[in-house]
């Protein structure tokens, strides 16, 4: 079922394996949660794999092969690393904390509001 509000499912996770959509990853990056990112694979262009592409370090990003079986293998080997080595986790959210901060429309409306 969907989760309401999504913040607080973030805020108590340890790790995540999600799509890459951009309010996936905005939500990620203000969380500063590790994930293992799967962008959808039917888009028409691999802008998903772009929207990712800040948290990698921070995030492992995989391919979505579609069949079930090559996923777990790549994918599910991934989680399992992450998830038996705490360590590994923790640097993922060190490399995540060393990224801008993630309160730019709050940014860009102290600007506009300046600028008015």
């Amino acid at each position: 079922p969907l989760l309401d509000p999504v913040g607080t499912a973030l805020a108590a996770a340890d790790l995540a394996l999600t799509r890459a959509g951009a309010g996936t990853v905005a939500e990620l990056w203000a969380a500063r949660l590790p994930a293992v990112l799967m962008p959808y694979p039917y888009h028409r262009d691999p802008h998903q794999a772009a929207n990712a592409a800040p948290l990698v370090g921070g995030g492992i990003l995989r391919t979505d092969r579609i069949d079930p079986a090559q996923n777990l293998a790549e994918a599910g080997q991934s989680l399992l690393d992450l998830m038996s080595t705490p360590d590994n986790l923790a640097s993922m959210r060190g490399a995540l904390e060393q990224l801008p901060s993630a309160d730019g429309a709050e940014r860009v409306a102290e600007i506009l509001a300046t600028l008015a």
